[in-house]
């Protein structure tokens, strides 16, 4: 074939392919994880512009009712 194999070339691709080895075993994790989120995107934008979500909300016009007026609510997650 006339390709001579020398001990620069035979280095040079073993170096090579030492970088591409963690990139090539991250890529089908990153491919699933970016489907799954993806997905979860999906789910919540549906849900969030779902029809029914105004029925959702009730009003009692009852004295006994408890009224809450501007409330912002905060998730605290720690890890």
């Amino acid at each position: 074939m006339g390709n001579v194999l020398d001990a620069k070339l035979i280095f040079t691709s073993i170096a090579l392919f030492n970088l591409l080895k963690m990139p090539l075993y991250l890529l089908p994790i990153v491919i699933s994880k970016c489907i799954d989120g993806k997905s979860a995107c999906t789910n919540i934008d549906e849900f969030l512009n779902h029809f029914d979500i105004p029925n959702l909300v009730r009003t009692y016009d009852s004295k006994a009712s408890i009224k809450i007026r501007d409330v912002i609510l905060i998730l605290f997650y720690f890890i």
